[in-house]
């Protein structure tokens, strides 16, 4: 490396000991070291027929922040990037007041409509009884006793979600059992489903609704089994049984 070859950038020449026939040298060394880097991000071709079109933008890259910047003084607005979600970056605007909105959405990007974007699970092995009336007609939370519970954070409000639980339960002899899908704190039942035994045997009892969250924050949903009589109602009645609530999120 030599100076006028621009590849240093030495802010301490020229000093007071550069002698006077190698300013020449320096100035053609600034120039071409402010081309270089110039030109990660402007356009700054090496032959300048329109000199007023070099240095234009080509694109611009950005460091990954931990936190929004701190906007101040004459500065009125910012465009930073920080990790979300699953290690996806995403751009950020943020503006005077310090209030920052994510502008890009990358997983909606990525992912073809229709594609599994997350999937959440509760398995229950343990065995159970209950006595509490699960109507088979319009159920609530006031009725049956809990098995499986699941939490998930859609990642867009206009998703799909696909809920899908199977039960497997022992009712008493001559009675309706039923299972019923609850939402957050709303007490009536989403959907339900019911089966009759006219004796003790096992029943495995499938449950499947889609909607749309319409939201990105936490959503809960857990099943409730229970007779529709007086009678127990056994959970998981033999050591190989199990019930499963899988919640799925596809895009649209």
């Amino acid at each position: 490396m030599a100076v006028g070859d621009g590849i240093d950038w030495a802010e301490a020449l020229p000093n007071n000991d550069t002698v006077a026939n190698t300013i020449d040298d320096h100035t053609r060394d600034l120039r071409l070291s402010v081309r270089q880097r110039m030109a990660w991000e402007h356009e700054w071709p090496a032959v300048q027929t329109g000199t007023a079109e070099a240095g234009k933008h080509k694109f611009i890259t950005l460091q990954s922040q931990a936190a929004a910047p701190t906007i101040s003084g004459t500065q009125l607005a910012a465009l930073y990037i920080k990790t979300v979600g699953s290690g996806l970056q995403e751009l950020f605007y943020e503006n005077e007041v310090g209030t920052s909105v994510q502008i890009s959405d990358r997983t909606a990007l990525l992912i073809s409509a229709g594609a599994q974007v997350q999937a959440v699970n509760n398995l229950n092995t343990t065995s159970g009884t209950t006595t509490t009336i699960m109507p088979t007609s319009a159920p609530t939370t006031a009725g049956g006793t809990q098995c499986l519970t699941v939490d998930i954070v859609p990642l867009s409000s206009t998703n799909k979600l696909k809920i899908d639980a199977v039960v497997t339960v022992v009712p008493a002899d001559n009675n309706n059992v039923t299972i019923a899908l609850f939402k957050n704190t709303t007490a009536g039942a989403v959907i339900a489903v019911s089966a009759y035994n006219g004796a003790a045997q096992n029943i495995t009892l499938p449950l499947q609704y889609f909607m749309s969250p319409g939201t990105t924050a936490t959503q809960t949903f857990f099943i409730k089994y229970g007779g529709a009589s007086a009678g127990t109602i056994t959970l998981n009645p033999n050591a190989s049984n199990g019930s499963s609530l899988t919640v799925t999120e596809s895009k649209v």
